[in-house]
């Protein structure tokens, strides 16, 4: 195919999105999509996430299936993966591995800009992978001052060469992405392209007071959930989930805890009602009160040490941590000592747009760990009470 072809495809899988509202509320964005070649960040080989026969990933590859590979790069919900096991498996056939880099597919990029807004200032995205989300970033807020990260430095060295080849300004950074970049805070927007089971402490540190924080977070639903958080300044943020995604766990947070730690609830916690009703509409989910309902998902800023001595944190709109490592919740919340924290939590009815209680954090030596403060998240009206990380 020539190259006059890939403006058309482009349009075509922007006139798809915009069908589906995938544009609305964002001024700009569209046009932005349209001016960015998704084409020049995708390697002529790549795998498709789809098995053959021998449960491997299929190998597009450009030179032997152009067509199709032209088509998938502007497939609206294809991802395309560039990179199996960190790097291990070479790019020369179908072969069998974890996820550890790719493009997302164009309707989720698209998504994930409109949740975070023209945020006006810095912006951060932790996971450059190729560089696609970047030049998109840089080509709908063109004002901002932009860095990207990526923990691998032979994609992080891709991208920063495709970057500057299009003229897409952006600082480039190797590093693990869960420290963020200090140098470059505060920040209007950050943008994650990895999944946390925790949201990590320097995200919120870094984000500026009215900032805008988006995430995907690991869930005990089968799925992945968008987050987006608005940062208060000082290192608190609050609110909601967005919907549903899948995405590849950041490399610090691929072992995980016990969900409880996180804040999630069980099945158990949950129940439903049913009135009489043609339709669904008579059936509810609710988190159950009492004892076993999860309460503890909002980590309160500790206040630090102060001449070498720790002072303890307090649970906002209610009683202080106890000196001593906490084994037990009093909201039924299991905690067990070789987790990374403890938690204390509050009892509180749970119900649509209400925010779920506070918790604070205790380290496995019993000190209290001088941590910024965490998520609290607020209830969709007509869904079951979700934690956070």
């Amino acid at each position: 195919m020539s190259a006059v072809d890939f403006p058309v495809l482009r349009h075509a899988c922007a006139e798809t999105l915009s069908a589906r509202g995938a544009f609305d509320g964002a001024p700009g964005l569209r046009a932005a999509f349209e001016a960015v070649p998704r084409e020049h960040f995708v390697p002529d080989r790549v795998w498709l996430p789809e098995r053959d026969t021998s449960e491997r990933w299929r190998l597009l590859d450009r030179q032997m299936e152009p067509v199709q590979w032209v088509r998938r790069v502007y497939d609206p919900d294809t991802a395309l993966i560039t990179q199996l096991d960190d790097g291990a498996v070479g790019r020369t056939g179908p072969a069998k591995g974890e996820f550890t880099s790719s493009l997302s597919c164009p309707s989720v990029v698209v998504w994930m800009l409109r949740v975070l807004g023209q945020v006006q200032g810095a912006v951060l995205e932790i996971g450059t992978g190729y560089g696609y989300g970047t030049a998109l970033l840089r080509a709908w807020l063109t004002p901002v001052r932009l860095t990207t990260m990526d923990i691998d430095s032979s994609v992080a060295e891709q991208a920063r060469r495709l970057l500057a080849d299009g003229g897409w300004l952006a600082n480039v950074i190797t590093g693990d992405g869960e420290a963020g970049h200090e140098a470059g805070a505060p920040y209007a927007g950050i943008i994650a392209t990895g999944s946390v089971y925790r949201v990590p402490p320097a995200w919120l540190k870094q984000l500026s007071a009215g900032g805008v924080l988006v995430m995907p977070v690991a869930t005990p639903f089968g799925t992945d959930a968008l987050l987006r958080l608005v940062g208060d300044g000082q290192g608190g943020a609050a609110g909601r989930f967005v919907g549903a995604v899948a995405f590849m766990r950041l490399r610090g947070q691929r072992e995980p805890g016990p969900w409880s730690v996180y804040g999630w609830g069980r099945l158990p916690d949950y129940g439903m009602t049913l009135s009489p009703s043609p339709d669904s509409t008579g059936q509810r989910i609710w988190l159950a009160p009492g004892d076993r309902s999860i309460r503890a998902i909002r980590v309160v800023r500790s206040r630090g040490v102060a001449e070498g001595r720790p002072r303890r944190p307090c649970c906002a709109a209610h009683d202080r941590v106890r000196s001593q490592p906490v084994r037990r919740s009093s909201g039924g919340l299991r905690t067990w000592s070789s987790a990374p924290f403890a938690v204390r939590s509050r009892r509180r009815p749970i119900g649509p747009g209400r925010l779920l209680g506070r918790c604070a954090p205790v380290r496995r030596d019993g000190k209290h760990a001088p941590l910024v403060r965490a998520v609290g998240l607020r209830v969709p009206a007509g869904s079951p009470g979700l934690g956070a990380p």
